[in-house]
């Protein structure tokens, strides 16, 4: 990728896992309407990593208001969105996508002297990789968080320190994400039933 000109103010993030913006799935739709609620944004870049080929694959040319970069980089939304090239090799596409894209993102924190990014994974396809990569990112002082795979939902946890409790709020709307009072973090609710298990922000770095 390019090399682009570092602003220290900016809170780079990186999102993993979606094949393109728009309307394909869930996590398509969700980056879609993330980057779109904080194209505005001064103080964050998006850096969205999506597929060059194959089913569901990126086509920016069905967009408006798309910046050309090169033939595998664009801009849409204010969001440095660059495109993967996967072999039609079956099931494992998915896992080479998301491994290949990590392996994007931290070439271009690397290169860029990207201080403290955010590298947010979608799904939990890449398995033994993980670790890797989890080691990789720490090393360029980022942190990762992961998106449980299945349906989650995304909760603001906000501890009122006058009367010492948490509040958590039910959010569907991804505005808030990446955007928050310092007081208080992200935690998601894995699974289908609201019951399920509190998983403390996925945080794994």
């Amino acid at each position: 990728m390019e090399k682009m000109q570092l602003n220290n103010k900016v809170q780079h993030v990186y999102l993993v896992g979606a094949k393109s913006l728009g309307a394909y799935g869930g996590y398509e739709t969700f980056v879609y309407k993330l980057t779109e609620y904080h194209q505005n944004k001064e103080n964050i870049k998006y850096h969205v990593a999506c597929k060059a080929n194959g089913d569901g694959c990126m086509d920016e040319s069905k967009f408006e208001g798309v910046t050309k970069i090169n033939d595998h980089e664009f801009e849409l939304h204010n969001a440095h969105c660059f495109k993967i090239d996967v072999p039609q090799i079956g099931s494992a596409q998915a896992i080479y996508y998301d491994v290949a894209a990590l392996k994007t993102c931290c070439e271009h924190i690397r290169k860029n002297h990207i201080p403290h990014p955010i590298v947010y994974i979608m799904a939990c396809r890449i398995g033994p990789f993980a670790a890797h990569f989890y080691k990789e990112i720490h090393k360029l002082g980022g942190i990762v968080f992961r998106n449980p795979d299945g349906e989650c939902e995304i909760i603001r946890g906000c501890h009122n320190r006058d009367k010492g409790t948490a509040e958590n709020e039910r959010l569907r709307d991804p505005k808030f994400i990446f955007s928050y009072p310092k007081n208080e973090r992200l935690i998601f609710l894995c699974g289908r039933n609201a019951a399920q298990e509190e998983i403390s922000t996925m945080r794994v770095g």
